[in-house]
């Protein structure tokens, strides 16, 4: 009988977050074995209830040296910590998946 042997794995995540603040359409990727985060980015709007609102931004992240690192794109400097305060959410909410 042969050898079988799991190397890595990868969890594909596609998610839409909303708050009273933001409403972001996203993916997300968690290694299989370790469970940790490794690519996260999303697309950023005003809040609607009825479809997507007013883009605000984009954001992507990727882990490098253990913890992770976002990029943030035609946000305006008002609207970066609404985004950040969501982003520290989501991660909180995929850890804890």
């Amino acid at each position: 009988m042969g050898n079988f042997e799991i190397l890595s794995s990868m969890l594909n995540i596609n998610f839409t977050f909303n708050n009273e603040d933001v409403s972001i359409n996203g993916s997300a990727q968690k290694d299989g074995k370790t469970g940790d985060i490794q690519t996260l980015s999303g697309a950023c709007y005003t809040p609607s209830e009825s479809s997507d609102g007013d883009h605000i931004g984009n954001f992507s992240g990727h882990r490098r040296d253990g913890k992770m690192l976002y990029s943030l794109s035609d946000i305006e400097p008002a609207d970066a910590q609404i985004v950040a305060d969501a982003i520290a959410e989501i991660e909180d909410i995929i850890n804890k998946s």
